[in-house]
C-alpha cells in the first residue's frame, strides 16, 4: 500500500486527514471553474443583448 510507511508513523487520522484536505481543495477548484464559468456566460448573455439592441433599433 501506498500509506504503508506513512500509515506507521502517523496513522490513519492523519491520512483521513490529508484525504480530507485533498477533497476539500478539489470542490474549492471546481467551485471557482464554476463560477469563473457562470461569469463568462453572463458576459457572452450581455454582449448578444447589447447587439440585438442595435440591430432592433438599427444603430448600426
Amino acid at each position: 500500500m501506498i500509506f504503508s510507511n506513512f500509515n506507521r508513523v502517523c496513522g490513519w487520522k492523519a491520512i483521513t486527514i490529508f484525504l480530507m484536505a485533498f477533497a476539500t481543495f478539489g470542490i474549492r477548484l471546481l467551485e471557482l471553474m464554476f463560477f469563473v464559468g457562470l461569469v463568462g456566460s453572463a458576459v457572452v448573455v450581455l454582449i448578444s443583448f447589447v447587439e440585438d439592441f442595435k440591430e432592433l433599433f438599427g444603430e448600426e
